[in-house]
């Protein structure tokens, strides 16, 4: 990750995993971003507390529930990356369920990581492989699914 140097990012799905490897990489950097905002879906669940320790410890570290707070700490001048790294959860029962739900939920966090990772990766490799990608980064992969390994995926 030498050479690599954002002001704010944003990690979605921080809570653990691969988000919360990611927010530990960014604040373990000599010279970490001004703003590392790390989101989760409950920020008072007990599987947050790793997270919060992390952030009695980092000035710089915010867990954000809403885009305005991100705003309110950048005074206008923009997110520098969003890691888009949470899954989605569809709440319901097995009356309201629905084949669409099922396939959403399935697609994006089954298929979805099985066909990036094609191998067994631990959250170290995975983060590893990408913070060695991210500084490759411009605005023509705006958008797209780039593999750990770097790699554009067509969707």
């Amino acid at each position: 990750m030498a050479g690599f140097n954002v002001r704010s990012v944003l990690v979605t799905g921080a809570n653990r995993g691969i988000g919360l490897g990611l927010v530990k990489q960014f604040l373990g950097k000599s010279n970490p971003p001004e703003w590392v905002f790390a989101t989760c879906r409950d920020p008072e669940a007990e599987r947050v507390q790793e997270l919060k320790t992390l952030a009695s410890r980092h000035p710089n570290l915010a867990i954000v529930a809403l885009a305005t707070r991100v705003e309110e700490h950048l005074k206008g001048s923009g997110l520098n990356l969003l890691i888009n790294n949470a899954g989605v959860v569809k709440l319901s029962t097995l009356e309201s369920e629905t084949p669409e739900n099922m396939s959403l939920v399935y697609t994006t966090n089954v298929t979805g990581p099985l066909l990036v990772s094609q191998a067994p990766l631990t959250v170290d490799m995975s983060v590893r492989g990408i913070l060695n990608v991210l500084p490759t980064l411009s605005k023509k992969e705006n958008g797209a699914f780039v593999s750990w390994e770097g790699k554009v995926l067509p969707w």
